[in-house]
């Protein structure tokens, strides 16, 4: 087999899907990073796997986190929610993915704003990127409010599953009135 750059580009190639529908403006997007900043060699010339027994004080770990800038935005898209989120975010995926020059297949993770949101938004971007995770077998993080959207998608590789193992759950803005009688 023939071994190259190109191989490895494509091997070493992640790309994350972002969904956010916890405000008023709905946010999809696909970043790209590459595993290569996750595997520089020691100095010795043995590769260094980042994973989560590395200290904050060792010498190697502080140069690979360096390198932890690699992510870039592939695409994105932004909408006005207008409560019809259920008839157009999977068709703004779709594009999206196409948009970014890949598949939906080749998404890695998937990172779902949990809230506080409104409940029907919410609930949607959230089942959105639970069902997709699930059908990719792929894990799904959420991203809390305040949380950085770089730092939790750069923990993606040292202290996550790399298949679905756990669903995001919404964080609501008040608790949802479903059971109330209209009226």
């Amino acid at each position: 087999m023939k071994r190259g750059r190109s191989f490895l580009n494509k091997v070493d190639k992640k790309f994350v899907l972002y969904i956010d529908t916890a405000g008023s403006r709905i946010k999809i997007a696909v970043f790209d990073y590459d595993l290569r900043a996750w595997r520089h060699p020691r100095e010795n010339g043995d590769p260094l796997i980042v994973d989560s027994r590395l200290r904050g004080n060792d010498k190697d770990a502080n140069r690979v986190s360096r390198n932890y800038d690699k992510l870039r935005l592939a695409a994105e898209d932004e909408w006005e929610s207008d409560q019809n989120e259920t008839e157009v975010l999977l068709f703004r995926i779709d594009k999206l993915v196409k948009k970014a020059n890949i598949g939906i297949a080749k998404v890695r993770m998937i990172l779902a704003a949990s809230g506080p949101g409104q409940y029907t938004t919410l609930r949607i971007g959230v089942a959105t990127a639970n069902a997709l995770a699930f059908s990719l077998n792929i894990p799904v993080n959420q991203l809390k409010e305040g949380e950085d959207l770089k730092t939790v998608i750069k923990s993606y590789g040292s202290s996550h599953s790399d298949v679905f193992d756990k669903p995001v759950k919404p964080k609501y803005l008040r608790p949802p009135h479903i059971t109330k009688k209209r009226g």
